[in-house]
């Protein structure tokens, strides 16, 4: 199961739409919802810049004229190499922060 979470990040320059898939399994591999008993997230280890060998969820910016989700399925598509379906309004949740 694939959630998009979709982040409006704010500073007194400008202002950075970015979306992130966040995939969750059971156990078995199986899609799953993050509250299901023995839950898996996915999530991929940065190789450069300054936040090297973190872990983040896939995704990345929304390009001008792009919805969140069509820039999830571009980041999915570009970062892990999968084809993914997005509902226009299932599964996602927004939110925005301030950064001075």
């Amino acid at each position: 199961m694939i959630f998009l979470a979709n982040f409006l990040f704010f500073t007194p320059m400008k202002r950075m739409e970015v979306v992130a898939g966040i995939i969750c399994a059971d156990p078995f591999g199986n899609p799953a919802a993050p509250r299901t008993p023995g839950v898996r997230f996915f999530a991929t280890q940065r190789g450069y810049g300054d936040y090297k060998d973190g872990w983040e969820f896939p995704g990345g910016k929304v390009e001008p004229g792009e919805t969140p989700q069509q820039a999830l399925v571009r980041e999915l598509k570009e970062e892990l190499a999968i084809d993914v379906n997005v509902g226009e309004n299932r599964n996602f949740w927004a939110q925005e922060r301030a950064f001075l």
